[in-house]
């Protein structure tokens, strides 16, 4: 959760490199982090899925990124333990 704040604040201050710098964080990291997201993002809205965001302020936030992140876990659990 601290690293999704981190990105958070880095998008919504549109933060640069002095920045991360000061926060002992990787700028490049960052950018590849929202290259990604704007990635599956346009991919999302071109398989025309439903977009919703609780945002950060949101009481569910946490317990809907947690939710992803175990959902995310188990499938990639389940692909590797698949046996040919």
């Amino acid at each position: 959760m601290t690293l999704i704040n981190f990105y958070n604040a880095f998008k919504e201050k549109q933060e640069g490199k002095e920045w991360c710098i000061q926060n002992d964080l990787k700028y490049d990291s960052l950018r590849f982090a929202d290259q990604v997201r704007e990635y599956l993002m346009k991919l999302a809205i071109k398989l025309e899925l439903k977009l919703e965001s609780a945002g950060p302020d949101a009481r569910e936030y946490a317990e809907n990124i947690k939710k992803c992140i175990i959902e995310g876990s188990f499938m990639h659990v389940s692909a590797e333990s698949v046996v040919p």
